[in-house]
């Protein structure tokens, strides 16, 4: 299975376990605020499925992939705030592991459906 449809499968069934098992020992998520850890990721992405009701995911797209990259997109909105965004996701691998995660989040118009 490719790197993208792994982490499509991952974000449409909410599969934490095959998340946390697909994360490097090392794995850093590179965000605005910071480093975070891969213990403090996971509990980020299970407070983010509950909040509010969760995120609601409209769509995805890979924009490259090889054997220790991915870059992708996804647009979702957030009920918290009533606002929808497009992120995208820079994957690095290391030993066939999730080692590195950096986001670029982009508010967009709240009746966006689909990435072009």
């Amino acid at each position: 299975m490719n790197k993208f449809i792994r982490q499509i499968n991952i974000v449409k069934n909410n599969d934490l376990e095959t998340l946390e098992n697909l994360l490097h020992d090392d794995f850093m998520f590179i965000r605005e605020s910071g480093l975070v850890t891969r213990d403090e990721f996971v509990e980020h992405i299970k407070m983010l499925r509950t909040e509010s009701g969760g995120l609601k995911f409209l769509d995805f797209k890979c924009c490259y992939e090889d054997e220790n990259t991915l870059v992708w997109q996804d647009l979702f909105h957030d009920p918290k705030n009533n606002k929808r965004f497009i992120v995208t996701n820079f994957d690095a691998y290391k030993e066939n592991k999730l080692w590195r995660t950096m986001i670029n989040p982009l508010v967009v118009d709240s009746a966006l459906e689909k990435i072009k």
